[in-house]
């Protein structure tokens, strides 16, 4: 999609955000290898560029996406494209759903290896209530049917709702997409502990 970021995107990007991330050098399990303390009040707007730097500064050693663009459009759609790590996406959603669960969608969407993917729409977030609309899905760069899209978006918006109500003091008051940006208004964990690679 052609984004260009630089560390100091990052930078500005964990500066706005304001969450201190702290690295662990050892973890019992998947779910202590992130954890979350205090709060903070963060209102920020982010283009294409600080995003994607944002996420492929991202070290932590069960991190289910890399190579990761994201476009934001000044039509008020979204584009994202990267690698999707199946092991590490099964590990990271073990953190709040069953992974049976996740290994049926797996199973029936024929996904294996570790498939580039594409997807375009528009997302609102509202109280931690997530509204994903999806245009457009690639995985292995073979469409996925629109009907399987609709079919299954309720429960995408469910895991992804109940995915920001698992991590402690964090309440997405309004998060939007408008003029090319991405518009956070959130109260956000003020530390971040996490395992790294």
């Amino acid at each position: 999609m052609g984004v260009k970021y630089s560390s100091a995107d990052y930078t500005q990007t964990h500066q706005k955000i304001g969450t201190e991330v702290i690295p662990l050098t050892s973890a019992s399990s998947v779910k202590d290898s992130l954890q979350f303390s205090g709060q903070k009040e963060s209102k920020v707007s982010l283009n294409s560029s600080e995003i994607t730097a944002y996420f492929n500064a991202d070290k932590y050693v069960y991190t289910p996406l890399s190579q990761v663009q994201i476009k934001i459009n000044p039509d008020g759609t979204g584009e994202a494209s990267g690698i999707l790590n199946i092991k590490n996406f099964i590990s990271y959603v073990s953190l709040t759903t069953s992974t049976q669960d996740v290994q049926k969608a797996i199973d029936k969407f024929h996904i294996n290896a570790n498939p580039p993917f594409y997807a375009k729409g528009t997302v609102t977030v509202t109280n931690n209530q997530v509204n994903l609309n999806i245009q457009q899905l690639e995985v292995g760069r073979i469409p996925v049917p629109q009907n399987y899209v609709v079919e299954n978006i309720s429960a995408v918006n469910n895991y992804a709702s109940n995915k920001l109500n698992s991590i402690p003091n964090l309440r997405v008051r309004s998060l939007t997409i408008t003029d090319g940006q991405v518009n956070l208004d959130a109260t956000v964990p003020e530390r971040v502990l996490k395992l790294e690679k």
